[in-house]
């Protein structure tokens, strides 16, 4: 199986940084506090069912509206998705139309427990199963305008800052994923025995492109 533990634990804190960086200071009580007391969980809500992860063309909306912001849309394989206790979403703002596509877009943080919020665990995965993923749709959800992360329309660099901090973290798990499924592989094709011989040892596994996969 492939390792999923470090996904797992390094997605605790998730989102965490971006508020370190650009939040308030009444943001870092309300949330850091709880994330390091382990009281809470974040997620980072980008990935959208017809946007994937492109940043910039993610169609979540957030209305201002009774001093706050009105958040429609959807989010796809939210890690932490399931189970968090604050969202941090990348909503178009009410300048959606705004010349420039990095000034159309905000961060703001969603209550968990904020009405109009639905999730979906995401089940029968290939891989990476014990690590929470899910869908959540935003359905008029009212935030107040105190949960804005930085300043309107900056949610682009927000998510560039963020972005360059998990880098080191996530790295060993870009190694690990391939590597894992490729030793299965080596060790499946050795041990299983085929008309009286591994294998490994057949004409199509002795290929040449199987030859530079194979790491002994």
């Amino acid at each position: 199986m492939i390792p999923a533990a470090p996904n797992s634990i390094t997605c605790m804190s998730f989102g965490s940084e971006m508020i370190l960086l650009f939040g308030t200071e009444d943001q870092k009580q309300r949330y850091l506090r709880s994330v390091c007391q382990g009281a809470k969980i974040g997620a980072v809500a980008v990935t959208e069912p017809d946007a994937g992860s492109d940043v910039l063309n993610v169609s979540t909306k957030a209305v201002e509206q009774d001093g706050g912001y009105l958040i429609n849309g959807s989010k796809m394989f939210i890690s932490n998705g399931d189970i968090a206790d604050f969202l941090l979403s990348r909503c178009g703002l009410t300048n959606p139309d705004a010349a420039s596509k990095t000034a159309r877009h905000s961060v703001i943080v969603i209550d968990g427990d904020s009405p109009g919020i639905e999730r979906n665990k995401i089940h029968g995965k290939t891989g990476d199963q014990s690590h929470d993923t899910a869908e959540i749709n935003f359905s008029n959800v009212w935030v107040p305008k105190e949960n804005l992360i930085g300043e309107e329309g900056k949610g682009f660099e927000c998510f560039m800052a963020f972005s360059t901090g998990p880098g080191p973290i996530l790295l060993p798990r870009a190694w690990v994923w391939p590597r894992a499924p490729l030793e299965m592989a080596l060790k499946h094709t050795r041990k299983r025995k085929v008309f009286g011989k591994p294998l490994s040892e057949s004409e199509l596994v002795q290929d040449e492109n199987w030859q530079r996969c194979n790491m002994d």
